[in-house]
């Protein structure tokens, strides 16, 4: 048991070696702790792994990049490799010599601020320059920091470079002046944050950048924010009506959701105003069934939208034309006045087909006089009202109009027929009504 434990702990290990830190949340970070929750999980009990330090509460994400560098110093008398290995036991020291000094060799440009370094300090002025390799030069431009000291001591040595400001460069330098003596570094620690943290300890997120990208030293968001953020560091929140949670620096929205206006979009819109720009009645957009400079006017109780009272931009349901005036029941649409050119589709009746036929059974129905022409089946009668028995043919003749009424398998069918030649004697017996009936069963 206690060999596995010690095997999945060397995993866990060497896995964090391969792997580059990132945060996800203000609470959740890879781990960099020398073993994380007895390597069995992401709780961080201590920061001493090498190559990094931090705050256990989010996993030790200060890393040291001088960590086993290449180094060089100006004479040798111990291994200068020592400054750089974090171990305390170990040291680089030059031979006595004028102006002594030790160099650091990053693997690329870097950005440096914060610096730790441990000396054996003899008396004399210290000098730490952050320098590009291409300039042989130790100006003030690349001067991070120099301190006096008037004692021999052990310095421990906190730094933040002059002005509060990175540096930037690919090498290190350490600089004794003196005109006699050595120069003993113990230890040299240039910290950078791992990405998604930021400041002093890296214990910062910035979580609220896009990608989670910000400047190690200030929180300062390289890409901007994630929705719904705002502010240099996009630790601000974004009010509430702000359009997709937009907003610019200030606290101002850069568009409000519909309905507001103003930079905070605290302005309520007229009330029948979609969107709506500097005022209360600067309206953008209308709501549906609304028009005028702000949507004060009603449109044609037939048009969705519209920008006058006779001229709508798109129409309710079941309308259509420029002005909405056909009735989608028109077969082949319909005139300026809104009556349909070819007659209409389904059970509708007169000019404009927007009266049902007389009943539901009625599929079909003359469209001038609205009599059934068609019934479902089982039904007859000019209403469709009547229950079909078998096979019935009726016939009623009154004055000069024959309405016949059929039953054929059940199936009415209702035919008018002008008549024209009707009998003097049935014409003159205007009053009387003869039915004819003949049932089959």
């Amino acid at each position: 048991m206690y060999r596995r434990w010690i095997y999945m702990c060397l995993v866990f290990y060497l896995t964090l070696e391969t792997s580059y830190s990132q945060c996800y949340d203000d609470k959740t970070c890879e781990c960099h702790c020398n073993c994380c929750s007895n390597c069995l999980g992401f709780y961080c009990t201590s920061c001493n792994r090498e190559g990094w330090s931090g705050l256990t509460a989010n996993g030790c994400q200060r890393k040291n990049i001088a960590y086993n560098q290449t180094t060089y110093q100006k004479s040798t008398n111990t291994d200068s490799s020592n400054a750089v290995d974090e171990k305390i036991s170990t040291y680089s020291r030059t031979e006595v010599q004028k102006n002594p000094w030790i160099k650091v060799k990053f693997d690329k440009i870097q950005r440096v601020k914060h610096m730790f370094i441990t000396l054996s300090a003899g008396i004399g002025s210290y000098f730490v320059y952050v320098k590009n390799s291409s300039n042989e030069n130790l100006d003030r431009e690349s001067l991070c920091a120099r301190i006096q000291n008037n004692e021999r001591q052990s310095l421990k040595w906190n730094i933040t470079c002059k002005n509060d400001q990175a540096i930037t460069g690919d090498q290190i330098v350490i600089l004794r002046e003196t005109t006699r003596g050595s120069l003993i570094v113990y230890d040299i620690k240039v910290f950078q944050c791992s990405t998604g943290t930021y400041g002093y300890l890296c214990d910062k997120t910035c979580v609220k950048c896009m990608d989670n990208q910000c400047d190690g030293f200030t929180g300062v968001c390289i890409k901007g924010c994630k929705s719904g953020w705002y502010g240099d560091r996009c630790d601000v929140e974004c009010p509430s009506d702000c359009e997709s949670g937009s907003c610019a620096s200030g606290n101002n929205c850069t568009r409000c959701l519909p309905g507001y206006h103003g930079i905070f979009c605290n302005g309520n819109c007229f009330k029948n105003c979609y969107n709506c720009t500097s005022g209360s009645y600067d309206c953008e957009a209308c709501k549906p069934g609304f028009y005028g400079s702000y949507c004060q006017y009603d449109c044609s109780s037939k048009c969705l939208t519209c920008d006058s009272a006779d001229s709508c931009t798109s129409c309710r349901e079941s309308w259509s034309g420029s002005s909405c005036q056909c009735n989608s029941k028109c077969a082949d649409g319909c005139g300026n006045n809104g009556k349909c050119w070819n007659g209409c589709n389904g059970s509708f009746y007169g000019d404009y087909y927007d009266i049902p036929c007389p009943s539901d059974s009625c599929e079909k129905c003359d469209q001038k006089l609205g009599n059934c022409t068609e019934c479902t089946k089982g039904r007859y009668g000019i209403h469709c009202d009547m229950d079909c028995i078998g096979s019935v043919v009726l016939f009623r003749i009154h004055w000069n109009i024959s309405i016949r009424h059929t039953c054929i398998n059940k199936i009415s069918i209702v035919n008018i027929i002008n008549v024209v030649d009707i009998s003097k004697s049935l014409v003159e017996d205007q009053q009387q009504d003869i039915f004819s009936s003949h049932v089959e069963t």
